[in-house]
């Protein structure tokens, strides 16, 4: 194998590594280069001297503005009639709302995924609202803006030969996504995010089944 080749097998990797730490709101604030400053020496004469004044910019990057209360057009799942039971049920419920945007009333996609918290264990909720954007979405969302667009996603399972076996509490899901915008205007765009969803469901004994984790790749 040629060093091009194994350069290229690298980078594939690390790109779907980071995605999946996006995905699970774990991506790193600081580089992993990134040295923290070192404490300045103080002379043994100048004990009582004030400390010293750091000027270590903060890295905590801004965030950017949630969008408003509403609900988003296009067809939705109904939290009362999705069977809690039915693992399949509960993650295809999840992604479609997960991946239901709506420029009326969202500012970036990540208020859609916070719209699946009645799907999602509290932990999980709670990650995902916190793991807010710091920018603003790039030019294909401001194309759908522009066409006051909404999404619809296509949920279907993937073959998982290797998944493991559902437990009284654990099960584990895949499914690839394909999204379409809608605008108001007759517009459409079929290019919308896709990818393949590996889903980790939990539950307490006899509970509904909730999603844990997703990665999408």
């Amino acid at each position: 194998m040629s060093n091009t080749t194994t350069r290229t097998g690298q980078a594939a990797a690390a790109a779907v590594m980071i995605l999946a730490l996006a995905a699970c709101g774990t991506m790193p604030t600081n580089p992993p280069d990134a040295k923290a400053p070192t404490k300045p020496t103080v002379p043994a004469d100048s004990a009582n001297a004030p400390a010293p004044t750091s000027t270590t910019p903060s890295l905590t990057p801004p965030t950017y503005p949630t969008g408003k209360a509403g609900i988003p057009r296009g067809p939705l799942p109904n939290p009362a009639r999705v069977n809690g039971q039915d693992p399949d049920a509960v993650v295809v419920a999840a992604l479609t709302v997960m991946y239901a945007m709506d420029t009326a009333i969202d500012t970036t996609p990540h208020d859609a995924t916070v719209r699946a918290a009645p799907y999602l264990t509290p932990a999980y909720a709670d990650q995902l609202k916190d793991h807010q954007p710091a920018m603003a979405p790039g030019a294909q969302w401001q194309t759908w803006t522009a066409h006051h667009a909404y999404t619809t996603a296509t949920i279907t399972p993937a073959e998982d030969p290797g998944r493991p076996s559902d437990t009284p509490t654990t099960a584990y899901r895949q499914y690839t996504i394909t999204t379409t915008a809608h605008g108001d205007d007759g517009y459409t765009d079929p290019a919308g995010p896709t990818g393949t969803a590996f889903v980790e469901l939990t539950r307490t004994d006899g509970g509904p089944w909730r999603v844990a984790t997703v990665q999408v790749r």
